[in-house]
C-alpha cells in the first residue's frame, strides 16, 4: 500500500475528488452482510460498486421527497394559498372545490 495518507494524495492528485468521503457503505448482499462504513482507502472495486448502488438508493429517496413536497407546494399555490397557510388543508380546499 502507499505510505501517508494515501486518500489525500489521490484527492491532490485528480481535481474533483474532494468531495470523496473517507469510508463508504454497501447495502447487504446475498454472499455478505451490510458495512456499515469501510475506510475507503481499503475498498475494493467491488466494495465501490456496492457503494454506489447505496448512494443511489439514498439519491432516489432524498428525490422523490424532494419532488413530492414541490408537488404538495404547488397545489397550494394553485389553490389560492398564502405563505401562512396550511398547505394541506389549503389543497384539500381546493379539491372539494372543484
Amino acid at each position: 500500500m502507499f505510505s501517508g495518507n494515501a486518500l489525500a494524495r489521490l484527492k491532490k492528485t485528480h481535481y474533483g475528488l474532494d468531495p470523496l468521503p473517507e469510508t463508504v457503505s454497501s447495502p447487504r448482499h446475498a454472499t455478505r452482510p451490510t458495512i456499515a462504513a469501510m475506510p475507503i482507502e481499503k475498498a475494493t472495486l467491488d466494495d465501490l460498486a456496492f457503494a454506489i448502488i447505496a448512494a443511489d438508493q439514498e439519491c432516489t429517496v432524498v428525490l422523490e421527497r424532494l419532488s413530492t413536497l414541490k408537488r404538495l407546494y404547488r397545489l397550494g399555490r394553485e389553490a389560492g394559498g398564502v405563505g401562512t397557510d396550511p398547505v394541506v388543508a389549503t389543497a384539500l380546499k381546493a379539491e372539494a372545490q372543484k
